[in-house]
């Protein structure tokens, strides 16, 4: 199959294997599809093995909604060691014999739930020409040094400030601590796309709630601003966005379950011969000429 045929757009789930980095798997399928528009939900260690999501093309624009999504891990534990990396492929530096009970390790585990902070090791992964060596080791000339960055941390870098650029003209019907409910106006589009990538809705929200001090994507744990329904650019009418990850997993709970009722009003040209009727079709988007005809 030619590189042509491929669809870019879409999501795809696959297995991480060990040693690949989240990024690694992206930096993969980009060159498969020959496109940057590619991204990942959540990220995986080098070490970790497990499922991951691929957003491609278009459907990039949901990986948003996918991250507050609950996941589960399953985890191996060697009780009785200490290494000098805090992992399994350490150093061991001590060793002692652990007699514990079924609920002791359970309320050791207990207690890491909730929100709590946590100190990356010294060590993460550092490799010198190759090889891991001890803490002690100083670096000499011509050495090669690799380390292991959190794919997050490089993602919190590089978060773009572009939605400063935006327009501030967005019409509030209403706003909470929570939920904003927005009057899109027709020719605003919800989120960037290839022709423009800084003036659109969601960017006009993040420009007005980071002037208001409400969004920051500087701080760490910062939520971007995402919006729970979308309409097209000629369509005017009601969006809502959620204002921290919480809101946005029940509101995407309660339009997944059908709890939101959308209506929509439509003008037609002519004179109709029925009152009622069902019309099915398709749609067909023309991404050249950006509309949309009924097949």
């Amino acid at each position: 199959m030619s590189i042509e045929k491929i669809d870019r757009n879409g999501i795809i789930i696959l297995y991480k294997e060990q040693d690949w980095t989240s990024f690694d798997v992206v930096a993969k399928r980009r060159g498969i599809l020959g496109t940057r528009k590619v991204g990942h939900s959540g990220t995986l260690d080098p070490m970790a093995t497990g499922v991951l999501p691929l957003f491609m093309g278009r459907a990039t624009k949901a990986v948003d909604m996918q991250v507050i999504k609950d996941k589960e891990y399953v985890a191996t534990f060697k009780l009785g060691i200490k290494t000098d990396s805090g992992d399994i492929w350490g150093t061991v530096i001590e060793e002692k014999p652990v007699d514990v009970t079924h609920e002791q390790v359970k309320s050791a585990v207990m207690s890491f739930k909730g929100e709590i902070s946590q100190i990356p090791p010294m060590f993460s992964a550092i490799k010198v020409n190759g090889k891991k060596e001890e803490i002690s080791y100083r670096l000499k000339e011509n050495d090669v040094l690799e380390l292991y960055i959190n794919d997050e941390l490089l993602e919190k870098s590089n978060k773009s400030s572009d939605f400063k650029a935006a327009s501030e003209d967005i019409e509030i019907l209403y706003e909470d601590d929570n939920i904003m409910i927005i009057n899109k106006k027709a020719g605003l589009i919800v989120h960037p796309d290839d022709d423009i990538k800084v003036d659109c809705l969601v960017n006009r929200i993040k420009n007005y709630l980071f002037k208001k001090g409400e969004f920051n994507p500087e701080n760490e744990n910062s939520f971007a601003p995402a919006l729970v329904n979308r309409i097209d650019r000629n369509t005017s009418g009601i969006v809502i966005a959620a204002k921290n990850a919480e809101s946005l997993r029940i509101l995407n709970l309660k339009m997944k379950e059908r709890e939101l009722h959308k209506k929509y009003i439509c003008i037609l040209c002519g004179t109709l011969k029925k009152d009622t009727e069902i019309l099915k079709a398709f749609l067909d988007k023309n991404s050249s000429e950006n509309k949309v005809y009924i097949s």
